[in-house]
């Protein structure tokens, strides 16, 4: 089941960028489906809902790692 739906949004996503006329240089890659919203209760958001990147890298650094195959990430040793 999950495999239909990754490919599905993977689909969607190709599409978007041809409609967009983006190089192949500029589509997402690799992407990873979440159930964990951006909010700021869970501190991923500001209170003016801008995303809090160190915040956001180190609740899903386990996602980022597997999807660079456990590549060091820059600042990696402050995390």
């Amino acid at each position: 089941m999950q495999e239909k739906v990754i490919k599905l949004i993977e689909g969607e996503i190709k599409k978007q960028c041809e409609a967009a006329a983006l190089n192949k240089f500029e589509y997402p890659a690799k992407f990873v489906l979440i159930e964990a919203p951006f909010t700021q209760e869970n501190d991923l958001l500001t209170p003016t809902f801008k995303l809090k990147r160190m915040e956001a890298k180190n609740y899903f650094i386990k996602e980022i790692k597997q999807m660079y195959g456990g590549a060091k990430l820059q600042g990696e040793d402050s995390v």
